[in-house]
């Protein structure tokens, strides 16, 4: 989204950081160009979110959970086992 950036940026190199702000009237120009920046920003997250490939980190995150789980298996007090045993109550025909 190259005319997004575009947009942006000259905005977010401002060098005046906010604890360097002083006065009413610099006050006032920094809180302005958050106003323009906002929206921008969110546009930005929005398609930063609609390109996102979710179903590549939905398998990251799997796989990193099974491989944990392999090399750190539950121990007997962490109370999954006994999760697993209600939850066998409750359907006793899925196993």
């Amino acid at each position: 989204m190259i005319q997004q950036t575009d947009k942006i940026e000259p905005l977010m190199n401002d060098p005046t950081p906010l604890k360097a702000v002083d006065g009413p009237v610099r006050l006032k120009e920094y809180a302005d160009r958050w106003k323009r920046l906002g929206p921008l920003l969110e546009v930005q997250r929005e398609d930063d979110v609609r390109r996102a490939d979710i179903f590549g980190s939905y398998s990251f995150f799997a796989g990193m959970i099974l491989k944990n789980l392999h090399d750190f298996p539950p121990g007997p007090g962490s109370g999954l086992i006994e999760q697993q045993s209600w939850f066998r109550k409750l359907h006793p025909t899925s196993r």
